[in-house]
């Protein structure tokens, strides 16, 4: 029998100080007091497993009473045993361990003493593994984003010499062309189809940059409408040139039926390419990968990329998912890819496992939900001229940016608009300009020496709150977790460089107010 810590409020005596007697006499320790604010006191000062408190069933202070005890931070149990033979209102009785009437049996108070004490024990302990759970689940919480932001690592280092040739080919033919253009005799044709060359040449360079921080980036999933083909076949064009290179023919096979799936675009493009690199790395050279992509019962979609190479020994199939667990050598992997995918799929609400196949070879096959039924693809954008006609006349638009050709190109996208542009080269310079005039709304590099956009921010929300609303923010700082967690605070829209003129006019039209 454990010793109770017992408080007892009210009286001590007739029957009471027989029911004390025997309480003690089995060994709990009983501190009385004479009434409710004196319990309370006592409550603060020292813990209790249980509260005795004696009353009349119709005291009108009982409930006061009682509210007051069960307000301190301290739980307990609390046994009323009323002086009279009235019942206490219905509402008290279904917060007490229990109630007696005078003269109640000692060995009854005993035992439910006892009982208290056990509950306020077991409470307690529900209390500590709750807050130990809480803090588990946390640790896990920070373990997964560490491994999945490791998992990305780890597929961009295995991508480092495609990410190469991706980049040198766009930039050697930007670097050719722009000579030849400069020391050509001027022919505007000529001088035309070499800026559409150097045009596209960037483009090609851009959207690699955009993948690979797409892969890199951390941050929340962010569902959206997916095309199942088009992220495959995305996933397919980073490989295509190593593909060729190993002769490893890739099979591509969708459901025409499949309807868009809901899910991360970015995170899926990462599960689907570290799929892709997995089964073309062990292939080698001259195999087969296929990838099969269906809708399966229960609404959902199953992808399925299997490989022509020499499978996993049966007893590591159960690891394979597990991080940092590897059949390659150090340089070829770190093992965390595939956990990272597991991470995402679940994520998603799916499941990811793995066979090895009759044939030969491994298949790693995922499920996810797919989107609900009747859900319609995202619409197509509108074309630049839709826009511009969007566009209110005599837009006057402050422009913030340190880089010289960053500001003349702002510029003159803006102009070629009609949009009156006034460029400043600092987060000063901007502010001096908002009280010179006035404008419709502000494009704001976030890096800039001295005041940058951060603080031009808080300032111009301060100065004009209508205005800090209509604030488009640009940068090239994409993977700086203080920038990201600024622009989601901000509420402001936010272009990452490089982006287009078609882009621009979108988030102009965005931040403006509708007319």
């Amino acid at each position: 029998m454990s010793i109770a810590r017992i408080l007892w409020v009210g009286s001590g005596d007739s029957d009471g100080g027989a029911l004390l007697e025997a309480l003690s006499a089995r060994g709990h320790k009983v501190t009385v007091v004479a009434d409710a604010r004196a319990g309370v006191t006592c409550l603060k000062a020292q813990p209790f497993d249980v509260l005795i408190t004696v009353a009349p069933g119709n005291d009108p202070a009982l409930p006061g009473l009682l509210q007051d005890l069960a307000a301190t931070e301290s739980p307990l149990a609390v046994l009323l045993i009323t002086t009279d033979s009235n019942p206490p209102p219905r509402e008290l009785r279904e917060g007490l361990l229990a109630w007696l009437a005078s003269p109640a049996d000692p060995d009854l108070v005993g035992h439910l003493v006892e009982r208290g004490t056990e509950l306020r024990r077991l409470l307690a302990q529900k209390t500590r593994m709750e807050t130990a759970l809480a803090a588990r689940f946390e640790d896990l919480q920070q373990t997964r984003e560490k491994a999945l932001q490791a998992g990305r690592l780890a597929t961009l280092g295995m991508l480092m010499a495609d990410v190469a040739h991706e980049l040198n080919n766009p930039l050697n033919v930007i670097l050719g062309f722009s000579d030849l253009v400069m020391e050509a005799p001027y022919d505007g044709q000529a001088v035309f189809e070499a800026a559409q060359i150097l045009s596209d040449s960037a483009n090609r360079a851009a959207a690699t940059v955009r993948k690979l921080l797409a892969i890199a980036r951390s941050r929340p999933p962010q569902l959206e409408m997916v095309d199942m083909r088009a992220l495959a076949q995305g996933a397919l064009d980073w490989r295509q040139h190593n593909l060729q290179l190993n002769e490893i023919r890739v099979v591509l096979e969708v459901d025409p039926d499949l309807p868009p799936v809901e899910c991360d675009r970015h995170q899926l493009h990462q599960v689907m390419l570290h799929l892709l690199l997995n089964a073309e790395q062990a292939i080698g050279s001259q195999g087969e990968i296929l990838i099969r992509i269906q809708g399966i019962p229960g609404n959902r979609v199953e992808v399925s990329v299997a490989d022509s190479g020499t499978g996993v020994p049966p007893e590591d199939l159960g690891r394979i998912f597990r991080p940092f667990y590897t059949t390659r050598r150090p340089e070829e992997g770190t093992g965390l890819g595939l956990a990272s995918c597991a991470s995402i799929v679940e994520g998603h609400n799916g499941a990811i496992s793995a066979r090895n196949r009759p044939e030969g070879g491994l298949e790693v096959v995922f499920f996810i939900p797919l989107l609900a039924p009747g859900a319609d693809a995202v619409p197509e954008g509108e074309s630049g001229l839709d826009l511009q006609a969007r566009l209110p006349e005599g837009l006057r638009v402050l422009v913030l940016e340190d880089d010289p050709l960053g500001g003349e190109l702002l510029f003159r996208y803006l102009a070629r608009v009609r949009v009156q542009a006034h460029v400043c080269k600092s987060g000063e310079e901007g502010l001096h300009a908002l009280e010179a005039g006035n404008y419709d709304a502000v494009i704001c590099d976030l890096r800039m020496p001295g005041i940058g956009g951060e603080g031009f921010f808080h300032r111009l929300r301060e100065r004009d709150p209508s205005l800090a609303r209509r604030v488009i923010f640009v940068t090239g700082d994409a993977l700086n977790p203080k920038a990201e967690r600024f622009l989601a605070e901000s509420g402001c829209v936010h272009l990452i460089k490089p982006f287009s003129p078609q882009e621009l006019l979108e988030a102009l039209i965005t931040c403006l107010p509708a007319t």
